[in-house]
């Protein structure tokens, strides 16, 4: 049966509408002095690995001709201390790009294109690529580059993960980011006498 309408019972409110929140603005312009600071860490983390070679190697020199061992462990022992020196030093060296490359994934969901692209550029230079296993950085710096407009810069990014980073599925991101970015308006192509035609109905 049925179910009456009650006249009495009391009405059902309607749960309140959520209002968009609105998109913060889109930053175009690096933070002053951010550049700089990003150069002189990754500097002194680089300063900080020749230094600790150089002055392991002079140790290594003297203790070495030092101890009475054979000729076999004297070539052997200096690639075993540049091996057990150089692993923590890379582990130093991964856990800033790591924390480098979450900072720039807040800054994409802020909109923050410019300091995301200063802080993810690194990872583009030689020595540091392989700091970017899986090609999430170069997928991050590809979304950076389309914010800023940089089509032709973006479309480089993305080559390479997908050349260097095809079995992660960060390539067809890329890919797909590139694909779904705003295309450039084009441009009116004037008529003769370098007018524009009017599309004005005079009827």
């Amino acid at each position: 049966m049925a179910r009456k309408h009650n006249p009495y019972s009391p009405r059902r409110k309607a749960p309140p509408q959520r209002k968009p929140q609105p998109q913060p603005r889109a930053q175009l312009t690096p933070s002053p002095g951010l550049e700089r600071q990003i150069r002189r860490r990754f500097f002194g983390l680089w300063f900080r690995v020749g230094i600790i070679f150089f002055g392991v190697s002079i140790a290594t020199t003297f203790g070495l001709n030092a101890l009475k061992l054979s000729r076999s462990a004297r070539v052997i022992a200096p690639y075993a201390i540049a091996f057990g020196i150089a692993l923590p030093m890379a582990s130093q060296m991964d856990r800033h790009f790591r924390r480098l490359r979450a900072t720039s994934a807040d800054l994409l969901k802020q909109r923050n294109y410019a300091d995301a692209r200063v802080m993810l550029e690194p990872f583009h230079r030689f020595g540091n690529m392989t700091f970017d296993r899986d090609g999430e950085a170069h997928y991050l710096l590809t979304r950076a580059l389309i914010g800023l407009g940089e089509m032709e810069r973006a479309e480089e990014m993305a080559a390479w993960v997908q050349r260097y980073r095809k079995n992660y599925p960060f390539a067809e991101k890329a890919a797909l980011a590139l694909a779904s970015a705003p295309k450039p308006r084009a441009l009116v192509a004037p008529d003769d006498g370098g007018e524009e035609p009017d599309t004005t109905d005079e009827s």
